[in-house]
């Protein structure tokens, strides 16, 4: 499971840097609704999937989302901006290109 999720993120930071320009609203919606629809699957596929209880479960879901949704914005603006960036380091030599 961690080996798949290392390769579908490295293919998500590869989309991104080629989408860089496509509009950063376009792209996290896509992202976000990609992401919404595969983990209702895997939910459903092994029987794990519940609503949230009570106002507080509600409310952690609601922030998890949005906070989400601000990373994956900032990271999609990152990313389309910056020529060469590796987790947030940008490298000396390449710099130039």
């Amino acid at each position: 499971m961690a080996a798949a999720s290392m390769i579908f993120s490295s293919l998500g930071f590869i989309a991104i840097r080629y989408l860089k320009d496509v509009p950063t609203s376009f792209v996290t919606s896509a992202f976000g609704v990609m992401g919404a629809i595969m983990t209702i699957v895997l939910a459903f596929a092994f029987d794990v999937f519940e609503l949230p209880r009570n106002l507080q479960h509600w409310e952690m879901a609601i922030a998890i989302g949005l906070l989400n949704f601000l990373g994956q914005t900032l990271f999609t603006i990152a990313l389309s901006v910056s020529l060469v960036m590796v987790y947030g380091w940008h490298l000396p030599g390449f710099t130039m290109l």
